[in-house]
């Protein structure tokens, strides 16, 4: 089977795990999980904290923010639940935008008409490493004086006009989970892009104390000061994650080779209409996360994941649309978002990792031309 996505994991790693253990056992503690914020502090050229998922350091934004029951959040549709999960976790109600009708990433235009004297925050995913219109939302954002949230869970790498996704609004945040480009199968990181929030962000992190503080004996006494969770990752998975961080760069260049490829290999498909490519946007520099089509429509795209999974090769679908949701039924009124929807009925997935070699990666272009009785 041509799998999905593998970690790119190397037989190096093994020796950041064996000194990892090795500090633990002569009580140097977080010594991985200060090195990897170290390097995203000078890449990033921000205040980076390392957290146990991109879940958890969304959580944390939310009580940053100290969001309360009756605060809205602006949020979009076509994502994974844990963009959403931990705003509605702090009792806000949550307001879905739509995607925009070329790209999965949610459409500004959507979150302007979301716009309320509740709206406390406004969270936009950077879908497959490809950055939102950052432009168009930042006034927007400065002129409601509304903060900006970047869920940019699949953005290691990855500019919009040669800044970092994450690093452009209010807080950001990154994940490390088992199908990212860079993974300690599960870890996240939290980025502070105002200085006024990092001593809101260390109690939250610390259990809601001020043992950041104390540590650094800036305070005589050892606290509970607010709201916080146990927000600190594993050291294993730490180490881990720093001996991939070692070669990021080269793990990129490598997924966009396949990218590239896979995007010339399909042109002639989509030049006769048969199915779409990715767009991908001037302003935007994309990691290669995710490589996808999208089919005519649903029925279509069920016949092609299961036409190749009967090709052993592992494609799949994506997100369902949030606002569909039994949870969203529930709660909140009915919204019509049709190209959330349309992502949701039309996108497949196909192989894109480091691992994947240039005869597996012609066995799926190959079956995608059979799939439509094309010859390759």
């Amino acid at each position: 089977m041509i799998l999905l996505s593998k970690p790119a994991f190397t037989a190096g790693d093994e020796q950041y795990i064996q000194e990892a253990l090795q500090q633990l056992q002569q009580g140097r503690f977080n010594e991985a999980v200060i090195a990897c914020e170290n390097w995203f502090n000078k890449r990033y050229q921000s205040n980076v904290f390392l957290t146990p998922s991109c879940t958890a350091a969304l959580e944390m934004a939310a009580l940053i923010l100290q969001l309360q029951p009756g605060d809205e959040v602006i949020v979009p549709s076509y994502t994974y639940v844990g963009t959403v999960t931990p705003f509605a976790k702090a009792g806000a109600t949550l307001r879905f935008a739509d995607s925009t009708a070329t790209h999965p990433n949610v459409a500004i235009d959507s979150i302007r008409q979301k716009i309320t004297a509740r709206t406390k925050a406004i969270v936009v995913v950077h879908y497959g490493g490809v950055a939102c219109d950052m432009d168009a939302l930042l006034p927007l954002a400065t002129e409601t004086g509304i903060p900006v949230i970047e869920d940019a869970a699949h953005c290691i790498g990855a500019q919009y006009k040669s800044r970092y996704l994450g690093t452009l609004g209010d807080l950001g945040t990154l994940s490390f989970g088992s199908q990212k480009n860079i993974s300690c199968l599960q870890g996240g990181a939290l980025f502070i892009n105002r200085q006024e929030l990092t001593t809101a962000a260390e109690i939250v992190r610390y259990n809601g104390t001020n043992k950041a503080a104390f540590l650094r004996r800036e305070t005589s006494s050892f606290s509970w000061t607010g709201q916080g969770g146990n927000y600190l990752p594993s050291e294993i998975g730490a180490a881990l994650l720093y001996s991939q961080l070692q070669r990021a760069d080269s793990i990129n260049e490598q997924r966009l080779r396949l990218w590239e490829h896979y995007f010339h290999a399909l042109q002639p498909l989509a030049e006769k209409g048969l199915l779409q490519l990715p767009v991908i946007p001037a302003y935007a520099r994309h990691n290669a996360h995710i490589f996808y089509v999208l089919t005519a429509d649903k029925e279509q795209q069920s016949r092609m994941i299961a036409f190749l999974q009967q090709q052993q090769i592992q494609a799949m679908f994506h997100y369902p649309a949030l606002h569909q949701s039994p949870f969203a039924h529930k709660r909140y009124s009915a919204v019509c978002l049709p190209h959330a929807d349309a992502f949701e009925q039309r996108l497949v997935r196909l192989p894109l990792h480091t691992q994947l070699s240039s005869e597996e990666q012609q066995q799926v272009i190959t079956a995608i031309y059979s799939f439509f009785g094309e010859r390759y």
